[in-house]
C-alpha cells in the first residue's frame, strides 16, 4: 500500500503546524520541515524557561524581603529561621507575598523584631510573646 502524502488529513496537519509557527522569521514559518524543527525547539525552550522564570522570581523575592528586613534592622536569614522556628511557612512566592513585603507593619503584626545582641554575641530575631503566633508556636512555648 502506498503512503498518502497529499490527502485531506495530512494537509490539515501541515496547516495546523504552520499556524503554530506564525510570527517566526524567514522560512521557519512557511516551510513545513523547518517549521517542525523550530516548533520542537521552541517547546523545549518553553519547558526549560518555565523553571528558569520560577527561579528568577524566587531570587527577586529573596532580594526584596531581605531589603525589607534590613530596613528594620535584621537579616533575611534571621526572619526565615524565626518563622520556621515558630512553625510558619515562609516561602517568598506564596500568595500575597508582594503585599506582605511592601506593607510597613507586617513584621509588627507577626510580632517579629530584632533583639539587641548581648555583648559580643550575634543578633537574633525575637518573637514577642504578647503577639498571637498561632497554635503551633504556643504549643512549643514561644
Amino acid at each position: 500500500m502506498v503512503r498518502a502524502r497529499s490527502g485531506k488529513t495530512l494537509t490539515r496537519g501541515r496547516k495546523r503546524t504552520l499556524k503554530l509557527t506564525k510570527g517566526f522569521r524567514a522560512s521557519r514559518h512557511n516551510l513545513y520541515r523547518q517549521s517542525i524543527v523550530t516548533l520542537i525547539r521552541s517547546r523545549v525552550y518553553a519547558f526549560r524557561d518555565r523553571r528558569v522564570r520560577k527561579r528568577d522570581f524566587r531570587r527577586l523575592w529573596i532580594v526584596r524581603i531581605n531589603a525589607a528586613c534590613r530596613s528594620r534592622g535584621f537579616r533575611y536569614s534571621l526572619l526565615i529561621s524565626g518563622l520556621q522556628h515558630a512553625g510558619r511557612g515562609a516561602e517568598p512566592q506564596e500568595p500575597g507575598g508582594d503585599r506582605r513585603v511592601r506593607s510597613r507593619d507586617v513584621y509588627e503584626d507577626r510580632g517579629i523584631g530584632p533583639r539587641q545582641p548581648a555583648e559580643g554575641g550575634r543578633q537574633r530575631l525575637a518573637f514577642c510573646p504578647n503577639k498571637a503566633l498561632g497554635p503551633v508556636s504556643a504549643a512549643r512555648g514561644l
